[in-house]
């Protein structure tokens, strides 16, 4: 775990045993790793309730091909914007 994740802990859900961020926790999160030049290859979308949670791949993006530039966060910063605020986010980081 680095040090984002440690400092965003207690703003996650936890479920079965995914750390999940609501958008504009997420959205600060990104903002963090971006600050610290930590990698992130992709953000995972689930629609969470009380009993279960239910990944949503047309809200999540993978880029991993090419994680480590400006752009790469400009592009994640778009895609969350755009979401809406009932979505989880799970953030894979390098």
């Amino acid at each position: 775990m680095n040090e984002v994740e440690i400092f965003f802990l207690n703003k996650a859900v936890e479920k079965a045993g995914l750390f999940l961020y609501n958008k504009s926790d997420a959205l600060d999160f990104i903002k963090e790793c971006r600050k610290r030049k930590i990698v992130i290859l992709g953000v995972d979308g689930f629609k969470v309730s009380e009993n279960c949670i239910l990944p949503l791949i047309e809200e999540s993006i993978d880029i991993s091909l090419d994680p480590f530039n400006e752009r790469s966060y400009e592009v994640l910063f778009g895609f969350l914007t755009k979401r809406d605020d009932y979505i989880f986010f799970e953030i894979v980081c390098a």
